[in-house]
């Protein structure tokens, strides 16, 4: 059967007033939120002039500082640099691994100059002048020597060609300037061979010319026939005045007659004395332009003398140098006064007050070898500082293949130190012998250090400052406001009495978390740190800076951090889910009511805090927290049944207190007549008999829920009379009314059930 739906009494409005926050402490709403925080502001007014600490004096500072860079040589021999004067070829400055040396540069070479079957090619024959008799038989040079001969007869010729001489020469190049170098010690052989013919006349002869039928008696002498044999050094050029001779020889009776006759020879040249050869070949090359060069000249001269009163003849069938060698070995001159150094430029000591109390020099040294040069007793190295040379030198006799410290303790150089110049050390090796050296020698050291100690005493320059906060000047008065958990900016500019900047100072804040430095800004000279206030406490908090930087004052600065509470605010009320702040509701109903309290500024939820429900002064009840809202339910019937204003109230430390208004509207519930039955049977409409009885059944029940409703005035109307209140019978949910049809009239009769507005205690 279709519901019949109540349409006499429908949903209400309420009209309701609108209740403002302002009327809370009207209402002694207050008295809830126990708190109250006062800010003086005027506490900006404070002046902390005499509570920063000056501190001006003078500072005396100790040093104590190796002068020198690198003194291993570790690596590299950076920053050190060498100097060299005297005979460059000499002395020269090397590195070995993490060690330095000075190398003495001996040599030791030795010269072949022959001739042989193997070096025939290197000789050339020659005379030195133009008027020189060459032998008229031939010379040259053979795979058995430098050769001539001549044959000497009155029959041809005549008396100029008597006297016949030949020369043969080789360039020697030494490859090194000789001025460099001595030679030490030489050798010489030739070996000369001759065959002539019995005409050559010798003391003790009888014939002068042997001759068919009968030979030519010897009847005229002076000194008889010979040849010369000579070896000379010389010169390029060969000049007179530099040739000096080393070898010679003249025959006397090669070509005798006998018994035994004697027209061979084969013998070695006499030759010079060692000495004698050196100091000539010595001469030679010193004269020589490029030290470097000389000729060494071979010679072969015969002289034919006219033994008869007649034609004469003289046959020299072979003469000649079968083998020549000159050996001789030289070695380095090593010139006394050269010097060979490591030096190296340190910083300077600058200022006017400084004090030099100490400076030590030294090093280790060693050589390769198990002792210095006996030859050069009087060597040294010498320590030298700004090209000033020490007083104590170390003497090289003294050195060996160990590495030892040049003095035990070091050298005491204070008196060679001085301040506002660089300082520059220098190790040298000074050679003070001249002295010959066959192979290189290496000095090294290692381990080279100057230490310097000194005091520089300096006034403190006086200071100043400006103090900004959050971008303000606060140098006076040194103090800001702000609200809890705001970030504080502080920025300092530390400078002197000129107002120029002071870079790279030490400056840290310290307060109730513990102290921190305040980070450096060079390019735009200050200092600054930001620090966050969600830690403070509610009003003054202190902080302490500490600015300091050696040789400036040190400037102690109290700052004055006044903190207000967070600003907070009740947000996003949902009442039974519908974000509102007014909500409308049927009477009776349950209410879930949820808000946000949250930070103003940042909009984040606040924890903790304590949430209520008031009507005026009353306390409703309190809110639970949850992860981001707070919530309470409320039964509405505890309400009345008019429209009212609620207030939600939220507190927590450091936030500010929050209101916010709810208007509740109540309406009338709804409600249906349902399941009319007519003597059982459910329906609206039916016959009956005149008078026979009638029974009407009814369920009132709420529209939205369902539930049946109980204690109602349900009447039965017929038009506007009231004709039958209904009987309830509550426990079976219906109402019954039982009607005569005799008290109705003949025909068709309408009725009304009616029931009066509902506000309902129970669902």
């Amino acid at each position: 059967m279709k519901k019949i739906l109540d349409k006499s009494y429908r949903k209400r409005l309420i009209p309701i007033c609108l209740i403002f926050l302002v009327a809370l402490n009207c209402m002694g709403f207050s008295l809830l939120l126990n708190k109250f925080v006062v800010v003086n502001d005027s506490f900006e007014n404070n002046n902390f002039n005499d509570n920063y600490l000056r501190s001006q004096g003078i500072v005396k500072d100790f040093y104590s500082k190796e002068w020198l860079t690198n003194g291993n040589f570790t690596d590299t021999t950076n920053p050190w640099d060498n100097v060299t004067s005297g005979d460059l070829t000499d002395i020269n400055a090397t590195s070995s691994p993490d060690a330095a040396n000075f190398e003495l540069i001996g040599e030791v070479f030795e010269r072949e100059v022959i001739l042989d079957t193997a070096h025939q090619g290197d000789w050339e024959a020659f005379n030195k002048s133009e008027l020189t008799i060459e032998p008229n038989g031939g010379y040259g040079v053979d795979d058995d020597g430098a050769y001539c001969s001549h044959d000497w007869n009155e029959d041809s010729g005549g008396q100029p060609y008597n006297t016949p001489r030949m020369h043969w020469k080789t360039v020697v190049n030494m490859s090194h300037d000789m001025t460099d170098y001595e030679i030490t010690n030489i050798s010489f052989r030739a070996v000369i061979n001759a065959t002539v013919n019995w005409d050559v006349d010798t003391p003790g002869d009888s014939d002068a010319r042997w001759n068919t039928p009968s030979n030519y008696s010897l009847n005229q002498h002076v000194i008889y026939d010979y040849a010369q044999f000579e070896v000379e050094v010389s010169d390029l050029d060969i000049s007179v005045l530099n040739s000096h001779r080393i070898a010679f020889n003249q025959t006397s009776d090669l070509g005798n007659e006998g018994p035994p006759s004697n027209y061979k020879m084969e013998k070695d040249i006499e030759t010079y004395s060692e000495e004698d050869i050196i100091d000539s070949l010595t001469s030679v090359l010193e004269k020589d332009e490029g030290h470097d060069n000389f000729t060494l000249v071979l010679m072969i001269y015969m002289y034919c003398e006219d033994n008869y009163g007649g034609n004469d003849r003289d046959q020299w069938e072979d003469m000649r140098f079968k083998y020549v060698n000159l050996t001789f070995t030289y070695q380095k001159r090593i010139d006394a006064g050269s010097y060979v150094q490591w030096n190296q430029t340190g910083n300077k000591i600058s200022g006017d007050d400084v004090d030099i109390e100490n400076a030590t020099l030294n090093f280790k040294y060693k050589i390769n070898e198990s002792s210095w040069p006996e030859e050069s007793p009087n060597s040294e190295i010498r320590v030298l500082i700004n090209d000033r040379v020490h007083t104590e030198t170390v003497k090289m006799s003294s050195a060996n293949d160990s590495f030892q410290y040049a003095k035990a303790g070091g050298f005491d150089v204070t008196q060679l130190i001085l301040t506002n110049i660089n300082i520059t050390a220098a190790i040298r090796l000074y050679i003070a012998d001249t002295f010959n050296l066959n192979r290189t020698i290496n000095v090294t050291i290692d381990e080279v250090s100057l230490i310097i100690t000194y005091y520089v005493s300096t006034v403190e320059i006086e200071t100043e400052y400006d103090l900004f906060l959050n971008g303000i000047d606060k140098t006076l008065p040194r103090s800001t406001i702000v609200t809890l958990g705001d970030l504080v900016n502080v920025t300092l500019k530390y400078t002197n009495t000129s107002d120029e900047f002071i870079h790279n100072a030490n400056v840290s804040v310290t307060y109730s978390e513990g102290t921190f430095d305040l980070d450096y800004n060079a390019g735009l000279e200050y200092y600054n740190i930001t620090i966050d206030t969600s830690n403070f406490d509610v009003g003054d908090n202190f902080i302490f800076i500490t600015a300091d930087k050696k040789y400036y004052e040190e400037l102690d600065i109290t700052v004055d951090i006044i903190v207000r509470e967070k600003d907070a605010q009740i947000d996003e009320i949902y009442i039974n889910q519908t974000l509102t702040n007014t909500f409308h509701f049927p009477y009776g109903s349950f209410l879930n009511i949820t808000a946000r309290y949250e930070e103003v500024s940042s909009g984040n939820f606040i924890t903790g805090a304590t949430m209520k429900l008031l009507n005026g002064s009353q306390e409703l009840g309190e809110f639970d927290e949850n992860p981001s809202y707070y919530n309470f339910t409320i039964d509405t019937t505890i309400l009345g049944n008019e429209s009212i204003t609620l207030i939600i109230a939220a507190d927590v430390e450091n936030f500010t207190a929050a209101f916010a208004n709810i208007i509740l509207v109540i309406q009338e519930r709804g409600t249906i007549i349902d399941n009319v039955q007519l003597n059982g049977t459910e329906r609206i409409t039916m016959s009956v008999p005149y008078g026979h009885l009638v029974n009407i059944t009814a369920r009132y029940e709420d529209l939205e829920t369902g539930d049946y409703i109980e204690n109602s005035d349900v009447k039965l109307l017929n038009g506007s009379d009231d004709l039958y209140s209904f009987d309830e019978q509550q426990a079976l949910e219906f109402y019954n009314l039982t009607v005569n049809s005799t008290d109705l009239g003949i025909g068709s009769n309408s009725f009304t059930i009616l029931i009066p507005k509902f506000f309902s205690k129970k669902y």
